[in-house]
């Protein structure tokens, strides 16, 4: 019983502490203006150029 209690007490104080956020807790006002931002643009990908092997660089089997 004192091991199962001994597990317990660790999860829940992770599972507790687990919120990111700080400080006190608030209401938003009721007739608030909600501001979204557009997430910035992923750069391009660059292009994957396949490398040719030469014979006989391979690994032995």
């Amino acid at each position: 019983m004192k091991t199962r209690i001994l597990l317990a007490a660790p999860a829940v104080l992770l599972g507790c502490s687990a919120c990111g956020f700080k400080g006190p807790l608030y209401l938003p006002p009721r007739n608030g203006t909600v501001v979204t931002h557009p997430a910035p643009a992923a750069p391009p990908a660059a292009e994957h150029k396949p490398v040719a092997k030469k014979p006989g660089s391979g690994a032995a089997r």
